[in-house]
Order: C-alpha cells, then sequence, then structure tokens
C-alpha cells in the first residue's frame, strides 16, 4: 500500500470514527423479554452521555451475586457512560445499608466498601445492620470512629442522597432488586436476563446502544413559518 492510500484509509477511518462508536452490540435483545420501556420515562438529556443506575442493596443476595459481572463491566464500559449506584429501602434494616453506601460515596471509597461490604454479609453472614457494626468495618480501612460518625449522623448532604434514592425508587415503580435503568428510558434486571448477570450486563450495552443511535439520528427538519 502507497503512502497515499495509507493516508488515505486513516483519513477515512477517522470520519468514521463517530459512527463506530455507536455501532450496535452483535447480539440483539426484545422488548419486554430481556428489557421494557419505563412507564414515565425520564430521560437526562445531557448531550452525547448516557446514564445507568443500578438499583441495588448491600443487604440483597442476588445484588451481590452479580456483583462480579458489574465490576468487570465498570471496566469496560463506554466512557461517555454514566453510572450510579441507587441504594433501595425495602426493609427497615436496609436504611442502615443505604447510608452506608453514601458515606463510603462521601469518603471516596466506595469502590473499595463496596465488594467488603458484600462479602461480610454474604459470605461472612456478618449483621451490619447496625451503626455500630458498620463503624467496625469502617474502620478497618482506616476510617476513624469520628470521622464515620460525622458523616453517618450530620451530614445533610448524605441524608439527602438517601431520600433521592428513595425518590427515585418511587418515580420507576421498582419492587425487585437488582434492576437497572438505563437513561431513564429503559429497565431491565437479572430476572429478565434469566438470571444470566453477563447476560444481563449485554442487554444494558445493547441499551446504551440504543440511545447512542438516538443521539446521534439528525433532528427532523422544523416546519417553516408562513410570513
Amino acid at each position: 500500500m502507497s503512502k497515499k492510500q495509507t493516508y488515505l484509509t486513516l483519513f477515512l477511518l477517522f470520519l468514521l470514527a463517530p459512527l463506530l462508536a455507536f455501532a450496535a452490540p452483535s447480539e440483539t435483545f426484545t422488548l419486554d423479554k430481556e428489557y421494557k420501556l419505563v412507564a414515565h420515562p425520564a430521560p437526562r438529556n445531557q448531550p452525547g452521555k448516557v446514564e445507568v443506575l443500578e438499583f441495588f442493596s448491600y443487604g440483597c443476595p442476588a445484588c451481590s451475586a452479580i456483583e462480579p459481572a458489574v465490576e468487570a463491566w465498570l471496566i469496560t464500559k463506554p466512557k461517555n457512560v454514566d453510572f450510579e449506584r441507587v441504594p433501595v429501602i425495602f426493609h427497615p434494616e436496609w436504611y442502615v445499608l443505604a447510608k452506608a453506601y453514601y458515606v463510603a460515596k462521601n469518603l471516596h471509597i466506595a469502590n473499595r466498601m463496596t465488594p467488603l461490604l458484600f462479602t461480610a454479609i454474604h459470605v461472612n453472614h456478618q449483621d451490619l445492620t447496625s451503626k455500630n457494626t458498620l463503624q467496625l468495618l469502617f474502620q478497618t480501612q482506616g476510617v476513624s470512629r469520628e470521622t464515620f460518625e460525622g458523616n453517618y449522623d450530620f451530614s445533610p448532604s448524605i441524608d439527602a442522597q438517601v431520600y433521592r434514592a428513595e425518590s427515585l425508587q418511587r418515580q420507576f415503580a421498582l419492587f425487585r432488586i437488582p434492576t437497572f435503568i438505563v437513561d431513564g428510558t429503559y429497565e431491565t434486571s437479572i430476572g429478565m436476563a434469566g438470571g444470566d448477570p453477563k447476560r444481563m450486563m449485554k442487554v444494558i450495552d445493547f441499551l446504551i446502544a440504543q440511545q447512542q443511535k438516538k443521539m446521534a439520528a439528525p433532528l427532523p427538519p422544523q416546519p417553516t413559518q408562513k410570513k
């Protein structure tokens, strides 16, 4: 291949790159089987970004079971995807666990604490539904009692985040977890994916691609007003 052909090929790849970024995954999935439309869509409408919400709880065995697949997906997810965990409170004791997540997030150690909390509860069978037992676990990660209690008991921002999580749970009318909402438009879950965590993550990638296609599509021409 001549230098001229090489430059031409590179130039064409450069032009096609934006289109290739929106290419759909090789596997397709079926509406109302592997995913469904949200009853009251609430897309974030942030240009170039797709939001993925995971509704979960540290007290949920299924959430613990899918965590390795979620962690693996987080390494490879598209850069324009914003991922956020949203703890739900289906049981009174899960309120403590929801606060635990936001304390860890506030201290910038959520990525480290999440697998520890899942392991402590579902592998080691520790009861972490009290502030005191949580504090001891956080202490093993270098968080002092004063820092933990200051965030757990005296942080209006953490209380606001718990309130927002409850509002989102009601907004999307969620009654089972783990459930994922893609850009406020699509819903999928481990149940809809046949109980296969890896398949569920493929469904999420498919839905992300669907949203990216919508973003890439040109806007319809606006009707001109007659003078």
